[in-house]
Formats: structure tokens, C-alpha cells, sequence
């Protein structure tokens, strides 16, 4: 229910986008690229829709999680869903302190209530996608097994 009500509100806020479900490494056409085989993805963890990334290479998904890295073999993939995929529809915008910009793309929810969106930063040089939470004012991401914790950041935003 929580997936279907996310996508739901992804499609409403943010035309152009949408989640489709993978695993193991696979990721499907127009699939929103952060780095070489590294794609913006989510998954469903205790009952939370997390952002995170998939690396192919690993044919894994991760997020960042109450201080750790986790790993999953099942996740969605953000993509284009036109044949010009994403474009110049989205951009990465700078930002900090869990603050984000209007359109921002949703990427999840956490507790049933609040809502997560998709952040960008760079870690020992690797670019990394995660989850932006506004409540506790900053953005976390998954590397080396833990989650890093950042208060400056780039969100995910539809251009007007």
C-alpha cells in the first residue's frame, strides 16, 4: 500500500518520472544514472520506502539505515518515462541542513509519515545517492558499510 500511495504522489508531483521494480543488478533503459553503474533507487526496509542507490557491479541495492549500509537484492529504479529519459526535465540543486527546494523528487517515506527525498553528495571520491530527511535536518547516505550522515548535500529537482 505504501509503495503504491509513493508512486502515486511521485507521478502527481514530478511528470516525466517513475519507479520500476528490479533486482540483482539489472536496471531497465532511461534509468536516472548518478555515476558509472550507479543508479537513484529505493526499497522497502522495516517498513520504510528508503533512497539509496543500485551499483550494477555488485548487482545490489543500498540504503542508509539506523547507521549502517544495507544491502538488498530487490529495489526500484527511477526513470524517464519518455524514450529522452530525464533530460533536462531534473537537475541536481545544492543544498544543506535537510532543507529542500521546491519540486524536489519525493524518493520515500519513513514511519508512515515522513517523507524522504532524493540527495546526492560525493564519499572518498564515489558519487552516492540517499535519503534526504527533512525532520532531523540533514541527509544520509550508504558507503563502506555504514551511513554517513551529511549536512550538505544536491536534492533531486524538477525544473520549472
Amino acid at each position: 500500500m505504501k509503495t503504491r500511495s509513493m508512486s502515486k504522489l511521485l507521478r502527481e508531483e514530478n511528470p516525466g518520472l517513475g519507479w520500476i521494480r528490479d533486482s540483482h543488478g539489472h536496471v531497465p533503459p532511461n534509468t536516472v544514472e548518478v555515476q558509472n553503474e550507479v543508479y537513484v533507487a529505493r526499497m522497502e526496509y522495516k517498513g520504510d520506502i528508503v533512497p539509496g542507490k543500485v551499483v550494477s557491479k555488485y548487482k545490489l541495492g543500498y540504503i542508509p539505515y539506523e547507521g549502517r549500509e544495507v544491502e538488498l537484492p530487490n529495489y526500484e529504479v527511477l526513470c524517464g518515462t519518455t524514450e529522452s529519459g530525464v533530460g533536462s526535465r531534473y537537475e541536481w540543486v545544492n543544498d544543506h541542513d535537510g532543507l529542500v527546494p521546491k519540486n524536489a523528487v519525493v524518493g520515500g517515506i519513513a514511519a508512515s509519515t515522513y517523507i524522504l527525498y532524493i540527495g546526492r553528495s560525493t564519499i572518498n571520491g564515489e558519487e552516492v545517492v540517499g535519503k534526504i530527511h527533512p525532520v532531523r535536518g540533514c541527509a544520509y547516505f550508504p558507503w563502506g558499510g555504514e551511513e554517513h550522515k551529511k549536512k550538505e548535500y544536491q536534492v533531486l529537482v524538477r525544473r520549472e
